[in-house]
């Protein structure tokens, strides 16, 4: 059974589901951990900083926004990617600077052809790729898997 609690009119916390969190109205995500993934969808987010946060066990998911910067965020023991973007829809103008990627089993960030114009910088990467069905099918993971376009 699904419990909700309704913190303010727009942001509901779910307990007892591995569902993606959904942030608030906000422009600033700062100092908290999510340990099961936090799905960032929509214009409502664009100019967005998250920052200092940590994920766990689930990824970052973002899509349909732009000029989001991600920074000093830990990302740490997930049996998936560590951070997607532009999966859920266009994501372009995305930084994501001084994080940390570690124990993920498959890239630690992966993007979409939506993903244009996104900067990767003074990232640490460790333990990455750590599932071995993707590269038995010759689809082995990475550090960083790119495959934004320009627009």
């Amino acid at each position: 059974m699904k419990r909700a609690i309704y913190l303010t009119p727009l942001m509901v916390v779910l307990f007892g589901c591995n569902q993606e969190e959904l942030p608030s109205d906000t422009s600033l995500i700062s100092g908290k951990t999510f340990d099961n993934g936090l799905r960032v969808d929509g214009d409502t987010y664009d100019g967005l900083i998250i920052e200092n946060c940590t994920f766990r066990n689930k990824p970052l998911n973002i899509g349909n926004v732009k000029n989001v910067l991600i920074k000093n965020c830990v990302f740490e023991d997930i049996k998936d990617n560590g951070l997607k973007i532009g999966f859920i829809g266009d994501a372009s103008n995305i930084t994501v600077e001084g994080c940390t990627f570690k124990n993920i089993s498959y890239n630690g960030i992966d993007s979409h052809e939506r993903a244009l114009d996104c900067i990767i910088k003074d990232c640490y990467f460790e333990n990455i790729a750590l599932s071995e069905i993707g590269a038995a099918m010759g689809q082995p993971h990475h550090g960083v898997y790119w495959k934004g376009k320009k627009p």
